[in-house]
């Protein structure tokens, strides 16, 4: 590590990259904040996702009845 390799330095750019993962990190934070807020404030938001979600588990019922001996990755 840190040798010179044809006049270009080969060390690794930690410092850079450690702001550049700090900076990205809060970043997701913050989207992830503001989702949370929309998701308390808009019930229509939460009524569609509930609703997909019963629709998976019915597929995965109905699966579990039709197949109940078939390990879950075969109930395709």
């Amino acid at each position: 590590m840190g040798e010179r390799v044809r006049g270009i330095d080969a060390r690794p750019q930690y410092p850079r990259q450690n702001a550049l993962a700090k900076a990205l990190r809060e970043i997701g934070r913050l989207e992830r904040t503001l989702f949370t807020l929309g998701w308390i404030s808009d019930p229509t938001l939460r009524r569609r996702a509930n609703a997909g979600l019963n629709k998976g588990e019915a597929r995965n019922a109905l699966a579990r009845r039709v197949l109940p001996s078939a390990p879950p990755n075969c109930r395709r």
